[in-house]
């Protein structure tokens, strides 16, 4: 059995495992087009991985990606794409799966940083290798692999104090996504030390200590300006279009169907126009439990990470399946530090996986089958936020601290 613990025996099964379902994604999508309109049957493939490849083939006869209807990215992954058009037509399928790969290997570096117990710390990564989730996510051609190599990144190159790069990919990770610009006030605390800093007594010295510290200074002017410089060029290059689709569109966002959010029914039935407050309330309790989990975990950056993110992932007025992997690629990181029995392991997996099935099938009777089941769907999606809720309780008790290396 020592198979089992060979890491490169595991990367090439874990490779192997999201290949098959890769090409299996051939024969299935063929089956989906040839059949009948009363035996409908869901493509394998991602609709956003359509969606990438129509935006490359615009960038590729040096047109604007944003001709394409419901891209909402950075130009960037359409520039990945482009061998889609040139090529193959699923490159980007498998260069999705490299960085979920690269995700098990970042996972492994950062556990062995922070001293993780070897076979805790392969237990964490055997957790990302043969995630369900995980695997289906990259096989299909969805890009969220991509934004967890970039946030592994960026925690990786802070855990080593190199504050250039580590901003480098934080820079990165929010032109990709904006969701990590939670993270900005745990890092800040986080990178200065805060808990010594705080012993001053005088509040102006407090405040100069935090905002002239030389580490802070290095990873924020680093971000902001990948951020910044990036913004500009495509806002230069593509116009306004840009700055909305990539950036303003995700946070006036407004989704009535694939919806794992507590919010869904309440915005289903509201009509656009008078939503007015209602939208911006439904940011106070995420903004609540990201204000607490900054100040209160900051000192133990993984476990504080973890939390921001599956409570902003939770509590979000738009939650899909693909926003899940932004904190499924975080859990191998607390992992070996949860003081947790097996049994409590499997529950916390099966209620959660349980939680998720329940949402799917309400949300296939309206998709495939017609049925308003709309009602059945918000409950459902009730059901999965109290389940996500005591999973996090379970590891907000488990935990046990990361010794700080120097």
């Amino acid at each position: 059995m020592l198979f089992i613990r060979s890491l490169k025996f595991n990367f090439f099964l874990a490779f192997l495992i999201r290949a098959v379902f890769t090409f299996y994604g051939f024969y299935h999508d063929y089956r989906a087009s040839k059949a009948e309109l009363k035996q409908q049957i869901p493509k394998y493939t991602d609709i956003d991985y359509q969606v990438f490849t129509d935006a490359a083939s615009y960038v590729y006869k040096n047109e604007s990606p944003y001709l394409r209807d419901t891209y909402r990215y950075t130009p960037i992954l359409a520039y990945l794409m482009l061998p889609n058009v040139a090529f193959f037509e699923s490159f980007g399928k498998f260069l999705f799966v490299l960085f979920d790969l690269l995700c098990g290997f970042l996972i492994l570096k950062i556990n062995e940083f922070n001293l993780a117990d070897k076979s805790k710390n392969l237990y964490s990564i055997l957790f990302w290798f043969y995630n369900p989730i995980t695997i289906a996510i990259a096989s299909r051609g969805n890009a969220e692999s991509l934004m967890s190599f970039l946030v592994l990144n960026f925690v990786f190159f802070l855990k080593r104090k190199k504050y250039i790069l580590s901003g480098l990919f934080y820079g990165l990770a929010i032109h990709f996504k904006i969701y990590p610009v939670t993270y900005a006030l745990a890092l800040v605390l986080y990178i200065t030390e805060f808990k010594t800093i705080i012993r001053k007594k005088k509040p102006l010295s407090i405040l100069q200590a935090v905002l002239f510290n030389s580490n802070l200074l290095k990873f924020g002017f680093t971000a902001f300006i990948i951020l910044a410089s990036l913004t500009y060029f495509f806002y230069l290059k593509y116009g306004y279009i840009f700055l909305y689709e990539t950036y303003f569109y995700h946070l006036i966002r407004k989704d009535v169907r694939h919806n794992f959010s507590p919010y869904f029914y309440m915005l289903y039935l509201t009509d656009t126009t008078e939503l007015g407050l209602i939208k911006y309330l439904s940011f106070m309790p995420q903004a609540l439990l990201i204000l607490s989990a900054s100040f209160y975990l900051y000192d133990q950056l993984e476990l504080c990470l973890f939390f921001i993110t599956f409570t902003f992932v939770t509590f979000n007025k738009v939650c899909t399946s693909q926003y899940f992997v932004w904190y499924l690629s975080l859990i191998p990181l607390i992992g070996p530090y949860l003081n947790i029995k097996v049994y409590q392991i499997v529950a916390c997996f099966l209620a959660w996986m349980i939680g998720q099935s329940i949402w799917l099938y309400t949300a296939y009777e309206i998709e495939f089958n017609a049925k308003n089941t709309f009602l059945h769907v918000w409950l459902a999606g009730l059901l999965f936020a109290f389940i996500n809720c005591l999973i996090a309780k379970t590891f907000l008790k488990s935990y046990k601290k990361i010794k700080q290396i120097n």
